[in-house]
């Protein structure tokens, strides 16, 4: 028997060990739904929507239609997700309070704030859930490429202070890599 064989037949006898081909097997559903790569001081790098952003590679990150779902916890629930909506916008002042109303997404008393995010004129949203007032929500409308996203950050209303640092370096992080879109 050759050297390349007795490899060969050494290594695929170690792979079928049930332990090893466990820890293979979940290694690939984890790659598998992960819709990122995670790239030089845990960037997250989403090609299919050119985005970037700090991230964890221990947060659970999938894709769903035309968004990005990540879990930064399950205990508190804590969410972050970037949508990609459908939208006639050309400008994001078309985007304003009375048509955020009619979102239905927001208890009354939200607020709003313009500023810059990724290089682009940024529409911020401080507000508590409609449906679930213990849920406090920051949300970031942008436009880029005449495409109208969505970030979204969701917290219970307890552990907002826990994690508004880490929502303020994830939005600094954020930007338009256009890596691999035309």
């Amino acid at each position: 028997m050759n050297g390349f064989l007795k490899v060969f037949l050494i290594i695929a006898v170690f792979l079928t060990h049930p332990a090893v081909l466990s820890a293979i097997t979940e290694h690939l559903v984890d790659i598998t739904e992960t819709p990122v790569t995670y790239g030089q001081s845990n960037s997250c790098i989403n090609k299919t929507f050119g985005v970037t952003f700090i991230c964890n590679p221990e947060w659970e990150i999938k894709t769903h239609n035309n968004s990005i779902i990540v879990t930064i916890s399950n205990s508190p629930d804590v969410t972050f997700i970037i949508e990609k909506l459908p939208s006639r916008l050309g400008f994001l002042s078309q985007l304003n309070k009375y048509i955020l109303e009619k979102m239905h997404r927001y208890a009354k008393g939200f607020d709003t704030e313009h500023l810059r995010m990724a290089n682009r004129e940024t529409l911020k949203v401080k507000a508590f859930a409609k449906n679930n007032t213990e849920i406090r929500l920051s949300e970031y409308y942008l436009i880029d490429h005449l495409n109208l996203y969505r970030l979204r950050f969701a917290v219970p209303k307890k552990n907002w202070a826990e994690y508004k640092f880490m929502i303020k370096r994830i939005t600094d992080s954020f930007d338009f890599s256009h890596e691999g879109v035309l």
